[in-house]
């Protein structure tokens, strides 16, 4: 089964009309969230029908967006070259760097923030949840009563879990040890391995 029609359009008119933290429908955030993710995966793999991917780390981010990145083992090997154009450390052998860096260092894969390889449409979603959320930050309530940073994480899991079950992942040619993580606006994925739990039962229909 192919992804939803993505339609960020309606989706942005009907978030329009959400002029309190109250007034979210949490459900449509993950499931749009869900649809966002596996049209990014259906992407990637017709672009890169041959990738054999061995991870990838999904990141919700400071500005309400939820990015995507991806390696293959030959990304693992060109990681020293890529992170050379990202820092100034003093000059390491590819070996040690490679050791240094670990195979989860994502700012140095082969495929980062692959939502801007797709369609806009589809990244417009990110667009449409920073202006939601930078527009109700600021209302009272979400001061205290309602906890927006919290409520969209949830969100991301859920939507993530989603992905995690969907055929689009099934698509694309992974390694035997793939794994998918998960990381928060603070880049700490040992915050949500509790979170991603209960969001794979949520998914699968066994419990809130």
């Amino acid at each position: 089964m192919a992804a939803p029609t993505f339609s960020p359009m309606s989706y942005e008119t009907i978030v329009a009309n959400w002029d309190t933290p109250q007034a979210v429908d949490w459900g449509l955030v993950y499931r749009t969230l869900g649809r966002y993710l596996r049209e990014v995966i259906a992407t990637f793999s017709r672009q890169n029908p041959a990738a054999v991917v061995y991870g990838m780390v999904i990141v919700h981010g400071q500005n309400w967006e939820l990015s995507v990145h991806l390696n293959t083992e030959e990304g693992y090997g060109s990681m020293p070259a890529r992170f050379r154009t990202q820092s100034n450390w003093p000059a390491r052998t590819d070996a040690e760097l490679l050791d240094a860096l670990g195979r989860w260092y994502y700012d140095a894969w082969e495929f980062g923030l692959y939502e801007f390889e797709c369609q806009p449409e589809v990244n417009a979603v990110n667009n449409v949840h920073y202006k939601l959320f930078d527009r109700l930050s600021t209302h009272p309530a979400a001061s205290g009563e309602v906890d927006l940073p919290d409520h969209f994480l949830h969100a991301c899991a859920l939507a993530v879990a989603i992905l995690e079950s969907s055929p689009e992942l099934r698509k694309i040619r992974r390694t035997a040890d793939f794994e998918i993580r998960f990381f928060d606006a603070n880049r700490h994925e040992w915050d949500t391995a509790f979170l991603m739990e209960a969001a794979r039962r949520q998914a699968a229909g066994e419990g809130p």
